[in-house]
């Protein structure tokens, strides 16, 4: 048997304020969604901000590891210049990598997950995603 996984991250959601929104049925389908399911209270990174804690989402360890501390980084040679993160300054691999071609894998919107690599299924790119123009946002291209 095939089972599938929904994961819905909520960037600085909080149980308390999705509770009292809950109580006076603001967000039915959500509440919905999180009484048919299970729901969790994660405990952040350190630091505990957007680009940081995403990316050891995606790759399963700690800042450490992966190499991303903020929004951006510094430009090699440089001491003013810095540059936005992106999936490329990740140093080690993400679940991505992993999953088999047949998973029937979804990514919409996930933070940090610019540019768009081929992945065992399809991906349209997050925050920190740079202006359509600049291409790379989505796999499969269309």
């Amino acid at each position: 048997m095939k089972r599938r996984v929904f994961l819905l991250g909520l960037d600085g959601g909080s149980w308390n304020a999705f509770d009292r929104l809950f109580a006076h049925d603001v967000m039915p389908n959500f509440q919905r969604l999180c009484s048919g399911g299970v729901r969790a209270t994660l405990e952040s990174t350190v630091p505990p901000i957007t680009p940081v804690a995403w990316t050891s989402l995606m790759t399963g360890v700690n800042p450490g590891k992966h190499g991303v501390f903020a929004f951006t980084r510094q430009v090699e040679d440089s001491s003013y210049l810095s540059m936005p993160v992106n999936r490329m300054d990740m140093q080690t691999p993400t679940i991505f990598d992993y999953y088999r071609a047949d998973s029937g894998l979804i990514s919409l919107n996930l933070p940090m997950s610019y540019p768009a690599t081929p992945i065992a299924g399809k991906m349209v790119t997050g925050m920190m995603t740079p202006q359509r123009s600049m291409g790379n946002f989505e796999h499969p291209e269309g």
